[in-house]
């Protein structure tokens, strides 16, 4: 009668950490964040200067307290702007082979479809050659 009471207990355990996480919807673990982008870019001749906003928004309102941005460039030094608050925003930048990953820390900015928050990203990087 022990090995019974014991095997009760853990299939209890079992199916109670199950029914924990059937309660969750997919709703809690995904965002649907809208990307809006445009890029402008100008070229001197040897320094292409280029300018990134990003829209952010959503259908449903919550707040934004973390975003990562990967560009395709290396050793680059962007200066970012959160244009609805008027600050700039101090990345973390991570480099990798190919491209520059920024992680922000957004500042708990409040987003839905009525205020969407918009970004500007600058920086320059340096070409060689005509092309």
């Amino acid at each position: 009668m022990k090995n019974l009471t014991g095997f009760l207990k853990k299939i209890l355990f079992i199916f109670s950490f199950l029914a924990l996480f059937s309660f969750f919807t997919n709703k809690i673990y995904s965002n649907d964040l809208i990307v809006y982008s445009d890029f402008y870019h100008t070229w001197d001749g040897n320094t292409l200067n280029s300018t990134i906003y990003l829209t952010l928004t959503s259908d449903t309102s919550y707040v934004l307290t973390s975003y990562i941005i990967s560009i395709p460039e290396r050793d680059i030094a962007p200066n970012i702007l959160l244009i609805n608050r008027n600050s700039s925003l101090e990345p973390t930048i991570h480099t990798t082979d190919t491209m520059t990953n920024l992680s922000l820390d957004m500042q708990n900015v409040p987003i839905s479809s009525e205020k969407p928050v918009t970004l500007k990203i600058t920086y320059s990087t340096v070409t060689e050659g005509n092309s």
